[in-house]
């Protein structure tokens, strides 16, 4: 399968040069009811509700990306605006990635079949972190828990190397992006084997297409991403 990594350019240029991407954490995720976002509300459960959200603070973080490149609003939140671009990934559907549920309400204990949050299996629990509210759902997202292994201490950061569950095939410059010519050139020769394209606001439709005129101008045939007449990204 095929998922989309939206990030701003100085940081995409900088993952595809460094072959890694940057690990977010539980307490850094934009929606404050992630996280095991479950309803408590007695002593007792707040205090393993917390215990269990520090555990996966500590040891753990989680990389986000989507099923879909053509939705404005991720290039308007994750792209800088249109100004960045959007990493491809080809990732293998394992289990290692996990679709997020999007739901109405918060879960209570009660719907586990259980009186305390610390009798809910562990399998249950890692589920949660799995869960947003539905209005998050033009995300389309699919996640992976990754542990904290590569610390960088230069920018405080922990990052994940691309490895056989994300592979990178290439990216989509969005439609503001301002990349010069001379950086262009070098992303293409850095590795010919990745493919590229500009895009587009789509013309019927409220959705991101292929900019055709300007992929075909700046980007040579073999390293252009294949689309269709109507600015569709076609089978890899």
């Amino acid at each position: 399968m095929l998922l989309y990594y939206f990030t701003s350019l100085r940081h995409g240029l900088s993952a595809i040069r460094e072959k890694r991407l940057k690990v977010s954490r539980f307490t850094e995720l934009n929606d404050t009811y992630d996280h095991v976002g479950i309803f408590v509300n007695n002593g007792e459960d707040l205090q393993d509700l917390a215990d269990q959200r520090r555990i996966f603070q500590d040891q753990a973080g989680i990389i986000c990306m989507s099923k879909t490149y053509s939705e404005p609003l991720l290039w308007g939140h994750y792209a800088d605006s249109h100004r960045g671009m959007c990493l491809i990934f080809e990732a293998v559907d394992n289990g290692e990635w996990w679709s997020i549920d999007y739901i109405d309400q918060r879960p209570r204990v009660r719907d586990y079949g259980v009186l305390h949050f610390k009798d809910i299996p562990f399998d249950e629990i890692l589920a949660l972190s799995h869960k947003k509210f539905k209005n998050w759902s033009y995300e389309k997202e699919m996640r992976r828990l990754v542990a904290l292994e590569k610390y960088d201490f230069a920018d405080d950061f922990y990052y994940h190397e691309f490895d056989e569950q994300m592979v990178l095939r290439g990216a989509l410059f969005g439609s503001r992006v301002a990349i010069s010519e001379r950086q262009l050139h070098a992303l293409l020769e850095h590795d010919r084997r990745l493919l590229y394209a500009f895009t587009q606001p789509g013309e019927t439709r409220f959705r991101v297409i292929v900019d055709q005129f300007v992929t075909r101008k700046r980007i040579q045939e073999n390293q252009k991403i294949k689309f269709s007449r109507s600015g569709s990204i076609l089978s890899w």
